[in-house]
This record gives C-alpha cells, structure tokens and sequence, in this order.
C-alpha cells in the first residue's frame, strides 16, 4: 500500500492506511473534529465541482441497466451517462436516504450503489489500487476528518484501520 497525503488543519501529513497511526495524528486529528454540540451538517451543495473522475464499475452496477458510466467529481457530485442518452450527462441528486439511515449521502433513486463518500475515496484516493482490507477481507473505514458526513470531498476524507478510526472517535468530545 502505498502512502497518502492529507491535510489536517492546514497542515500536510504523509501516512499510510495500512499502519498504526501515529500518535501526533491522532493527537492533530482530535483537535480537527468538532465537539458534538459544535458539529452541524454544512449543506452539501455548497462544495464546489471541480475533477471528474471515471469510477470503476462495481458489481451493484449491473443491477442499473440504464447506467453506462458513472463519474464522481473530487468535491462529492456525482454524474451518470444513460443508454438512452449515451452522450449526455447527467448529474445524480444526492440525498440522506430514509431506507439507509446512517447520516451519510447517497445517490437518489440509485442508493443501493453505496456512500458517496467511498465513491469519492475509490475515484479520487485510490485511483487504480484496491481498497484497503483488514486481515478478515472487511473493507478499511473512511474517515470524514471533520467529522460532517455530508462533506465529500477528497480533501476531507481518509482511509484508517478499524482500530485507528475507533480510536479517532474516542477521542471526539461530548
């Protein structure tokens, strides 16, 4: 696995998701997040369009036979070609699906294809890696640094161990 660079409070921090976090991370990580009573959901249509980014087909795809291509820009907007328009795109409203309610977006009308936020990290993150795995095979956490849901960006977004993410949120104030 090779390392990523994410920003933390303006600061750029080199680390690998494979690994322990080290503990000045963790520390710069703490203070990132925002205390609970302090954590609004930021409306997610303020981000802005920026990359687009082709996304590797998956398996849950199939189901969608009108789906040709999906792309999903760095910022978390996401875009679909049809089989009935091939040469047009069109973006997919995003939404905190009722059947799904885990706080965080997905595509309306296409929930079953998963977070956003993990479409983002698969795009823009891992470009043509495979997802980080624990020893069981169970795919690693994505964590949100400033703890909104809502913001997608791949700027906002980290792949940690299962350890390391529940240690982040342990540390998360009441």
């Amino acid at each position: 696995m090779e390392k990523y660079t994410i920003k933390i409070k303006e600061e750029n921090v080199l680390y690998d998701p494979k690994q322990p976090l080290d503990n000045d991370i963790i520390e710069m990580l703490k203070k990132a997040l925002p205390s609970k009573k302090e954590s609004k959901k930021v409306d997610w249509k303020v981000y802005k369009k920026e990359f687009w980014q082709d996304l590797i087909p998956t398996k849950r795809k199939s189901q969608y036979s009108d789906i040709k291509e999906i792309q999903v820009s760095d910022s978390g907007q996401v875009r679909i070609k049809d089989i009935k328009k091939p040469n047009e795109w069109r973006e997919i409203e995003l939404e905190n699906d009722p059947n799904y309610p885990d706080g965080y977006l997905r595509l309306k009308g296409y929930a079953s294809l998963g977070h956003v936020y993990r479409m983002v990290a698969r795009a823009h993150i891992l470009g043509d890696a495979e997802e980080p795995r624990d020893d069981k095979g169970k795919l690693f956490p994505i964590h949100h640094i400033d703890n909104n849901g809502y913001n997608n960006s791949k700027d906002n977004l980290m792949y940690v161990s299962p350890t390391d993410h529940a240690k982040i949120h342990s540390l998360t104030s009441i």
